[in-house]
């Protein structure tokens, strides 16, 4: 690849990555911060339930996120010459935001284990750098070896990036790339979310 090729490679790429740590760090830390504060204890006096507080957090999140891949796009477009179309970018938004509550419920599962602050933030930066290496970020997963690569294969965030390129850089038909990712990403919801909800308290 040339170098402004590698970059137009690169973009999709980080803004995957922009949304697995704004999921991480969203939902993981703050969770646990709410603990510490006490503030989850307030919140159990209340009639509020689990699901309900859970779902603000997502939606509040989805909403701030989205503005940010916008702002993202418009810099990719102007800066890096990455072709736009309203359709490319409606597709970018649906599956940043599946991604985003996607990583927000592992983030989920980690403040459902972990108490403090400082444990939470070493955990998250260890699962970034994997992550990052193992997600078609900065490389293909054809240059991994086989194992490897079926691993990288199933991450989500794998599945943000292929769809991304797909609908940015490729053109390609969004029924055969970008449907499959979303229901990866879909499963990995499910997942994390029933895990966490069950191992959730309050206090």
């Amino acid at each position: 690849l040339s170098t402004s090729g590698y970059t137009q490679f690169l973009v999709p790429g980080v803004l995957a990555q922009g949304v697995v740590v704004a999921g991480l760090f969203g939902m993981g830390y703050a969770m646990v911060r709410y603990r510490q504060s006490r503030f989850l204890r307030k919140l159990a006096t209340t009639p509020l339930s689990k699901s309900s507080f859970v779902l603000s957090q997502i939606i509040a999140r989805v909403v701030l996120v989205t503005l940010q891949l916008l702002l993202m796009l418009v810099v990719a477009r102007f800066a890096f010459g990455i072709p736009l179309s309203a359709a490319a970018i409606g597709w970018v938004v649906l599956v940043g935001a599946l991604g985003l509550v996607t990583f927000m419920g592992i983030g989920f599962c980690i403040s459902c284990l972990v108490e403090t602050e400082g444990n939470v933030v070493d955990i998250i930066n260890a699962l970034s750098v994997p992550i990052a290496l193992l997600s078609e970020i900065f490389f293909s997963s054809t240059e991994l070896p086989r194992a490897v690569a079926w691993v990288s294969g199933v991450l989500p965030s794998t599945a943000m990036v292929r769809s991304f390129r797909a609908v940015l850089l490729h053109r390609e038909d969004p029924m055969e790339v970008v449907v499959p990712s979303l229901a990866i990403l879909a499963g990995w919801a499910i997942v994390t979310y029933g895990i966490a909800v069950r191992s959730f308290k309050w206090r």
